[in-house]
């Protein structure tokens, strides 16, 4: 546990520590409970946040909806919990494996070592960066009542959702913000420091494969969502 704390708060030290013990499966099992809890408690008061607004339209009273939010809220956050250990866990595992294994064939070619284990560490540990990130949108959903967006999407406004292109670049940006900037920093120099290979070389590898990635994950979901509004907007105007 004290490596999650140096990640985010000593670097240098944690690297260290990876590099003495690549351990992956505690950090791993650790993440994915950090991550479903997280994720849940941000989805549960979203939701209640939509719903209290729908209740209130309705002409429920304060008391009336509290005693509903007070009934939901464990139960929400409990199957939502559930639903993110299932769908998370191994679309994480997948994820870290590939990313380490690109990485270290990379590595291997350049240093003739495999490093494959102590990157593998090093990017689960550096991913902790992601419940944080939840926790803070969780805080402000919780104390604030609003829904906080901490990716950089918030500096492209949607007005045109029946074109590709903006939609394409909003959930591009979506998947980016100071913390998947952070991780990127943190895996950047976790490989300069544990390989020693040149900084501008980690750099530009994390770099590359987070864009790839991004533009894997977002490119057939930019297209499946157009495709929905294209056709939800024809049947409301009679078009289909």
């Amino acid at each position: 546990m004290d490596v999650i704390i140096d990640i985010l708060s000593n670097p240098l030290k944690a690297f260290e520590k990876i590099k003495r013990n690549p351990e992956f499966l505690f950090p791993f099992i650790t993440f994915v409970i950090f991550i479903s809890s997280t994720a849940s408690c941000v989805e549960t008061e979203k939701n209640i946040l939509k719903e209290e607004i729908v209740l209130k339209a309705k002409g429920y009273t304060q008391a009336q909806i509290n005693k509903y939010k007070g009934f939901m809220r464990p139960v929400s956050y409990f199957l939502s919990f559930i639903l993110f250990i299932i769908l998370l866990s191994p679309l994480h595992l997948i994820g870290f494996l590939f990313y380490a294994y690109i990485i270290s064939l990379i590595i291997k070619k350049i240093k003739n070592e495999n490093y494959f284990k102590t990157i593998l560490c090093l990017i689960i540990y550096a991913s902790f960066t992601f419940p944080l990130k939840n926790f803070i949108e969780y805080i402000f959903a919780l104390l604030f009542k609003i829904n906080a967006e901490l990716s950089f999407s918030i500096l492209y406004p949607l007005k045109n959702y029946e074109s590709f292109i903006p939609l394409f670049i909003k959930l591009f940006l979506s998947n980016i913000s100071i913390f998947s900037i952070w991780t990127i920093f943190l895996i950047s120099e976790g490989i300069y420091f544990i390989t020693e290979v040149k900084r501008k070389i980690s750099y530009s590898i994390v770099s590359l494969l987070f864009i790839i990635d991004n533009l894997i994950i977002t490119l057939p979901l930019s297209f499946l969502l157009h495709k929905a509004i294209i056709f939800k907007l024809g049947t409301q105007t009679g078009g289909i």
